[in-house]
Formats: structure tokens, C-alpha cells, sequence
């Protein structure tokens, strides 16, 4: 009979064990779960991703991605804050801004497969010429575009209108594909 009761009690202890280690988690979460869940307990995925923006590398020689975190949405609104975030230059000190100094990104628009960039005057009025700089500021927009979304053609805009081109060089009258020939390893 002895070993019956030992056997008993030894069951209720574990079970009385388990529930206080419940209780517990409740009152845990009860009292500190904002502080671990603030939106009430909802886990939100891919708030967030990671994309390439594309910058000058310091020899000119070609593009290289730079990687940032942005937050999702819909995708003009993504490609805007991209775009801004390419405008406003490379975090690391090995990359140079592509785009000339006061370029802004006026607004960004997707038709289909056309994302539709309207940038400031000063991308045509700031830059400084030359074919490989007028082909990487470009491209600089484009891949950083087509290469992190599911738009395949980019169409520049300046100030709300087509040019034939940015600065005699490279044809942006029309929609632009994504060129990864131009980024350098």
C-alpha cells in the first residue's frame, strides 16, 4: 500500500508541475506579451526585403550592387523608396552616386511591365557628361528596377516628359531592359 501512495503522489506532482509551469506562461504573457508581440500577437512576414541598389564603382568602370533592407508594398511605392534611396548615394565609401547631385525621384508609376520614372531636371542639368557616365546613370536606375522587381522595362521621365536622351549618348526615348553586362563583379 505504501508504494501505491508513493506512486500516486508522485503522478500529482507532476501533473500539479505542469499545470503551474502553464500558469506561469500565461501570467508571462499576460504582463510582458507586448513587449514581444506589440501587434497582439500577429507575426507579420516579409515586412521587409532585401534589394540591390546599383552605384558607381570608384574606377567607373562599371556598377556594383549595394545591398539595402525596404519596406514591402505596392510596387510603385517600392520602387520609389528604392529609386530614393539610389538617389541619395552608396553607404559604403568604396561606391560613388551614379546619379548627379539633386536628382529627386518625382514620382514612380507601373503600367504592366513599364515602370514609369519620373526624376527631377536636375538628373539631366547636374550630370557631367561623357558616354560611360550617361550609360551607368541610367543603368543605375534601370537594373536597380528591373533587377529587384517583376517590371521588365523602365521608361525615364524628366520633369514629367520623354528625352531622347540624357545627355547625347544613350537612347531613354523608350522603355529600357534591365543590362548586367554593364556590373562589375
Amino acid at each position: 500500500m505504501a508504494k501505491r501512495k508513493k506512486k500516486s503522489s508522485l503522478s500529482w506532482t507532476f501533473v500539479l508541475s505542469g499545470i503551474g509551469a502553464f500558469v506561469i506562461s500565461i501570467v508571462l504573457i499576460v504582463f510582458f506579451g507586448d513587449k514581444y508581440f506589440p501587434d497582439g500577437g500577429d507575426i507579420k512576414k516579409d515586412t521587409t526585403t532585401i534589394v540591390s541598389l546599383y552605384f558607381t564603382d570608384k574606377g567607373g568602370k562599371g556598377l556594383i550592387a549595394e545591398k539595402r533592407i525596404i519596406d514591402n508594398g505596392a510596387p510603385a511605392i517600392r520602387l520609389k523608396t528604392m529609386l530614393t534611396s539610389l538617389a541619395a548615394g552608396p553607404v559604403t565609401k568604396k561606391l560613388l552616386n551614379a546619379l548627379p547631385d539633386g536628382t529627386r525621384v518625382i514620382s514612380v508609376e507601373v503600367k504592366g511591365d513599364i515602370a514609369y520614372v519620373d526624376l527631377s531636371r536636375e538628373f539631366k542639368d547636374n550630370h557631367t557628361g561623357g558616354s560611360s557616365a550617361e550609360m551607368q546613370a541610367i543603368y543605375a536606375i534601370v537594373n536597380t528596377v528591373t533587377l529587384n522587381s517583376k517590371t521588365e522595362l523602365v521608361q525615364i521621365l524628366i520633369d514629367g516628359k520623354k528625352a531622347d536622351t540624357l545627355k547625347g549618348h544613350v537612347m531613354i526615348g523608350v522603355p529600357l531592359g534591365a543590362r548586367r553586362s554593364i556590373i562589375s563583379m
